[in-house]
This record gives structure tokens, sequence and C-alpha cells, in this order.
């Protein structure tokens, strides 16, 4: 058997329009998954412990066939990567195919679903990101936006989170590699809102408290309101969903005292990082 005789990958949908939720720890995008599912066109899947960041690497692992390498790509070291095509029944184009075929198996329901998706905080690296987009042209990716105090405050109080409030010292280098870690996120969005505007965009989340912003969220995604159920959106708005407010979700309750310093050491920090940029 040759590649040429091999059965032939099915081809790309090319209207297939998923929607990607890029958060970060205590973004909110339990809620705005919510608020998509909400819609009866949109199915959006939850959080999957990043196993795609793997298949990125997997696909710029593999460089393909030699022969189609450029003169400049042939001197660098990367080159041993490409491999001989008759040796193969497999090229560049075969991996990525594959790839989305088995993407698009794990996350959309049916063959129905008109609008398919996932949520993830887990994808911040520029080549997952940039993977994602490529494999689909026509999806929505949507990068959640929170004030970073408040999704430090939320990270502190659920119980699994990994921060600790020992010492001030500790806290300190803590808020200071939060504020570094949060800052290389922001530059790599900022990097793909540029680069893909069509499909690329910053949802500020706290600004999804009306109605009417829940409509432009959908106006913004190509989804259609018509459909949806009255009075929906604002059971949707009235309802706390995965709040580190909720008493059975706390790790430990913080008093005001703890919290103003929190805030104190927080903006402490954040100004000296923003002054030496």
């Amino acid at each position: 058997m040759t590649k040429d005789t091999k059965e032939a990958i099915p081809k790309h949908d090319e209207s297939d329009r998923p929607i990607f939720i890029i958060g970060r720890h205590r973004s909110r995008s339990t809620f705005v998954q919510r608020i998509l599912n909400s819609h009866p066109d949109t199915q959006i899947s939850g959080e999957h412990a990043g196993i795609l960041n793997h298949l990125a690497e997997m696909a710029s692992a593999f460089r393909g066939d030699y022969t189609k390498e450029t003169p400049q790509h042939r001197k660098s070291e990367e080159f041993n990567m490409a491999f001989n095509p008759l040796s193969l029944l497999f090229d560049k184009e075969d991996l990525i195919a594959t790839t989305r075929q088995f993407i698009t198996q794990l996350f959309k329901p049916s063959a129905a679903c008109q609008r398919w998706g996932f949520k993830e905080i887990r994808y911040h690296d520029q080549k997952s990101l940039t993977f994602l987009l490529g494999l689909y042209p026509a999806c929505k990716m949507l990068f959640l936006r929170r004030p970073l105090l408040e999704m430090f405050l939320s990270d502190i109080k659920v119980y699994w989170s990994n921060f600790t409030i020992k010492d001030d010292i500790e806290l300190r280098l803590q808020i200071k590699e939060y504020i570094e870690l949060n800052q290389l996120w922001d530059h790599v969005e900022d990097l793909l809102l540029v680069q893909h505007p069509k499909s690329c965009t910053r949802l500020e989340v706290n600004s999804l408290q009306s109605p009417q912003s829940i409509h432009d969220l959908y106006k913004i995604l190509d989804l259609s309101t018509a459909k949806l159920e009255e009075g929906l959106i604002e059971k949707l708005l009235a309802k706390k969903i995965g709040s580190a407010d909720s008493q059975s979700a706390r790790r430990k309750e913080l008093s005001d005292a703890q919290t103003e310093k929190i805030e104190k050491i927080f903006l402490q920090e954040y100004e000296k990082f923003t002054a030496d940029e």
C-alpha cells in the first residue's frame, strides 16, 4: 500500500464554526459557558485537562515531507525532523486533517449541532492557540478578561487553591508570580488578536450584567436571539455559578483585615511591575 492507495481522510467542513472559551482560573469561564449553552444552537463542553496542548506539540514535532522544505530550513537543526515521503503513508496535511477530525468527534455531540466548542483554562501557549486557529479558521475564540485582583482573591478563597497567606513575604512572592504569569498570557492574546481579528475577541466578563450585554455577546458569535426562551437570560444573571463566596467552596474565611492587606500588597506589586516595564 502507498499513500496514493490509502483511504482518503474526510475533508474538513469549512462551514464548521466552533466556539472556544479561553479563560484563566477563576475568570468566570463556567458562567460564560452556561450563557452560551442556554442558546438552543450551541453545545459548549467543559474543561478537559488541557489535553490539546499535547496534540499541538505532536503536530509541531512532525515536520512532514523533507522534499517540500525550503533551502533555508534545510540548513537548520530542525531539518532532521522531516521525513522521507516514500517511507510514510501520511504527510503533514494528513496529520492535521486527522487531528482536526479527532477533536471534532470528541467535542461535537452530533452532526446536527450547529455550534459546538469547549471552555478551558489551560490553553495559554501561543503554539496551542495558533494550532487551534489553524485547524478551524472560521472558529470564534473568546479570551476572557476579569480584573486580576478579583481573580486572585477568588483564587485564594476556593478550597482547591494552591495559594497560601502564611506570611507577607510568601504572599508577596505569590502575587508577583501571579502578575507576571498573567501578563505573559496577556501578551500572547494581544498578538493573536492582531493576527486573527476575525476569530479572536477579548471579553470583559464583568460586562455581562444585563440581558442586552448577553445579546451583544450572542451577536459577536453570530448566534440568533430569536430562539431564546423568554426570561432565561434573566435567570442566568440572577444565579451565581461556581462562586467562591458560597460557603461550600471556601477553603477558609477571609476577614476584612486580611482582604484589605491582600489588596494593598497586590496593588503595590502591580504598581512595581508596571513601573518596570
